[in-house]
């Protein structure tokens, strides 16, 4: 439970860990929990984790709210919005992973990918020619883990 002056209390089985919040968390604007971790958001954007499987992506931060699955965790980042990127958005269509760019028309972007939010590999180039492009991933279930970016250019 999130208190309001920004401390957690947790409370039942500590069979996983997951009542053993760290004791000197503190500035917590937000939380979530899943079947063998739990985390909060500090008000500086940081996660912190603690469970049996509550790793963090090192260089995760300006996180704005995180949602814990079963075998899955996200993140919703606050980035550095170029001003002619109006959208990107994705979701899994028939087992694959969709990310769809919305933007001023003939802008170009670079999309990149990364297992860990460390290390960014090269998709492609490419240019918003009726201003929304939607690329399919068809390698995204070879990987645990996957974070996509756009750069406007």
């Amino acid at each position: 439970m999130l208190k309001s002056d920004g401390t957690v209390v947790s409370w039942g089985s500590s069979r996983h860990g997951l009542t053993n919040v760290p004791p000197d968390l503190s500035n917590v604007i937000g939380i979530a929990a899943g079947a063998l971790s739990s985390y909060a958001i500090r008000n500086d954007g940081t996660i912190v984790g603690w469970g049996t499987s509550a790793e963090v992506p090192p260089g995760l931060s300006n996180v704005l709210a995180i949602s814990v699955g079963g075998e899955h965790k996200l993140a919703l980042v606050k980035a550095a919005v170029s001003p002619t990127l109006q959208n990107t958005t994705g979701q899994f269509v028939n087992g694959e992973f969709q990310v769809q760019v919305t933007g001023v028309p003939f802008q170009n972007f670079v999309l990149e990918v990364s297992p860990d939010l460390e290390q960014w590999y090269f998709v492609m180039t490419n240019m918003l020619a009726t201003g929304t492009f939607t690329f399919t991933d068809s390698q995204s279930t070879n990987f645990p883990k996957r974070f996509y970016r756009v750069l406007m250019q």
